[in-house]
């Protein structure tokens, strides 16, 4: 092999190198952004299901105290609890 045939050898060695580097980081920074985009998702996913959660913590503690001031209100009279 020639002087000229190494070289050329060594640099299409290095280019493959610099290809397969470059390939390797793009894939890289492609699934960097597909987990982003990802994790992104489960968290708007966990802000819906903890804003549901609270919504229905709210709605149950209100229903509780309902229950509390019927219970209180009615028993006394006996005529609230009494009606079909």
């Amino acid at each position: 092999m020639t002087r000229a045939e190494q070289t050329q050898a060594r640099e299409q060695a290095e280019l493959v190198e610099l290809r397969l580097e470059e390939s390797r980081r793009a894939t890289s920074e492609r699934a960097t952004a597909k987990a982003k985009v990802e994790l992104d998702d489960v968290r708007e996913r966990r802000a819906a299901a903890l804003a549901d959660l609270r919504e229905a913590r709210t709605e149950a503690e209100s229903l509780e105290k309902a229950r509390a001031l019927r219970g209180r209100g009615g028993r006394g009279r006996g005529s609230h609890w009494r009606r079909s």
